[in-house]
């Protein structure tokens, strides 16, 4: 197994974009650069980044987490590791969709969660070759707020054309899954920053 990345980010939706990019890279200048390999990784740090920014430190303190990034023959495996106040506690009357862990698994290998109250390890293991992997998972969700339809499987060209005809229709669509709110947050995603 050999490191390919490894870095420390503020657990804020800023770094949601900057991890992504970063390990990104990293794969890239490994030579791995399968786009769908890409778009997999992409989506899936997005939830377990985005899940740390949301929900590892409802009460403050040292507000960080790491990502490292390790390769074998024929497996990437991502590690995002928070300090927070672990997976359990979190839940207790803070709104969340639930469609992060069913998003991450429907991308990867396998994954793997280990949290206690002195944090959470998520580790998403990806073949380096994934036939037939087209689907992305996205949530429609009404730009008012309102609730939350079933989360669907678009292929990415059902994709592009679903969300062509959001704009047209004046709708939005979320990526991530994420509310209405964490989309706010992390609207230059969508825009295309870096």
């Amino acid at each position: 197994m050999s490191m390919l990345f490894s870095g420390r980010y503020p657990a804020g939706a800023s770094s949601v974009p900057l991890a992504r990019h970063d390990v990104i890279d990293a794969l890239t200048a490994a030579e791995i650069s399968d786009p769908d390999l890409h778009s997999r990784v992409a989506l899936t740090l997005s939830e377990a980044t985005g899940n740390v920014a949301c929900h590892a430190y409802p009460h403050g303190g040292n507000e960080y987490m790491d990502v490292v990034v390790n390769e074998t023959a024929g497996t990437v495996m991502i590690a995002v590791t928070d300090y927070g106040v672990g997976m359990n506690s979190t839940r207790v009357g803070l709104p969340s969709m639930g469609l992060g862990l069913p998003t991450m698994r429907a991308q990867t290998t396998s994954v793997e969660v280990r949290s206690d109250t002195n944090g959470t390890i998520v580790t998403l293991h990806f073949a380096k070759a994934h036939p037939g992997a087209t689907d992305v998972v996205w949530a429609d969700v009404p730009a008012d707020g309102g609730s939350v339809p079933p989360m669907v499987l678009l292929s990415r060209s059902r994709l592009a054309k679903r969300m062509q005809a959001c704009r047209a229709d004046g709708q939005r669509l979320y990526p991530d899954g994420f509310s209405p709110a964490a989309a706010k947050a992390v609207e230059p995603i969508r825009s295309g920053e870096k």
